[in-house]
């Protein structure tokens, strides 16, 4: 036998692309990416203002008129309100508690019925 026969050539030829697809790079690829940049954008921009607007003093933000992307001076102080009350650590406590309930009992069911 010929070693032709018994090995395959390493320089097979290049396959076209499977009908509906289109070979790497070219403008649809870079399309495709500005638009998903932008749908990545649209999506994270609100969490990132709202995070750093909790960071910033009220001052700052009624000066800015609602948002502020960057604050001057980042400070904890509305956390601290949030948290000093009890009402919210309240409802975080019963929130986790009902959690931690109801997947045990999901768990319980399942492992019953499995």
């Amino acid at each position: 036998m010929s070693s032709a026969i018994l090995f395959r050539s390493r320089t097979a030829a290049r396959r076209e692309p499977r009908s509906g697809m289109e070979p790497p790079g070219g403008p649809v690829r870079a399309a495709k990416g500005v638009v998903l940049l932008l749908a990545c954008a649209v999506v994270v921009l609100p969490f990132v203002a709202v995070v750093s607007t909790s960071l910033a003093d009220q001052a700052q933000i009624n000066a800015a008129g609602g948002y502020v992307l960057w604050p001057d001076h980042p400070t904890l102080d509305a956390y601290r309100a949030i948290f000093a009350g009890g009402v919210v650590s309240r409802a975080l406590v019963v929130s986790l508690g009902v959690t931690v309930v109801g997947t045990l009992l999901s768990l319980t069911c399942s492992a019953l019925l499995a």
